[in-house]
């Protein structure tokens, strides 16, 4: 059962970003099946509780991904000025480890209140989901930063 759910998770989300035309869109689906998704592989039945920090849960996530996001189109910038500065690399750098820390941080916050609102089986089965989708979402984040060409100087 698990297998053909998670078989499910990842056809379904493979198939929206073939077809996404930019990063928000393919952001916004990715979101909405998450949420789908959950409401399928989890027994949710009345548990409004659940979706209430759920919602809270996916408002901070979002804002760290839009965080990342715009990290990237600053350094997607940076990259096409063709020159970079050691120390304008190194602060982008440790905000974007900054950024994967809130995230990290934000999930471990909210797996207590998680914890308050579905049984063991189903908050193991809902960060099962929240980890798939959030890998191909870092995935889709990985492919809009180039690697720094080997003739770009990092003065």
């Amino acid at each position: 059962m698990i297998r053909k759910l998670v078989a499910l998770i990842l056809i379904s989300a493979l198939t929206t970003v073939c077809h996404a035309e930019s990063l928000d869109e393919l952001y916004t689906s990715l979101i909405k099946q998450k949420r789908e998704q959950i409401s399928r592989a989890l027994d949710l039945k009345d548990n409004s509780a659940f979706w209430e920090v759920y919602d809270k849960y996916e408002k901070k996530q979002a804002q760290h991904d839009n965080d990342a996001f715009n990290l990237i189109k600053k350094f997607n910038a940076k990259i096409e000025s063709g020159s970079i500065e050691v120390q304008s690399m190194i602060n982008m750098q440790a905000e974007f480890f900054r950024i994967e820390g809130r995230k990290s941080q934000t999930k471990q916050n909210q797996a207590e209140f998680f914890g308050y609102t579905l049984s063991k089986e189903d908050m193991f089965r809902f960060y099962q989901i929240d980890s798939k989708i959030d890998a191909l979402i870092r995935s889709k984040i990985a492919e809009q930063m180039p690697l720094i060409a080997a003739d770009v100087k990092i003065d």
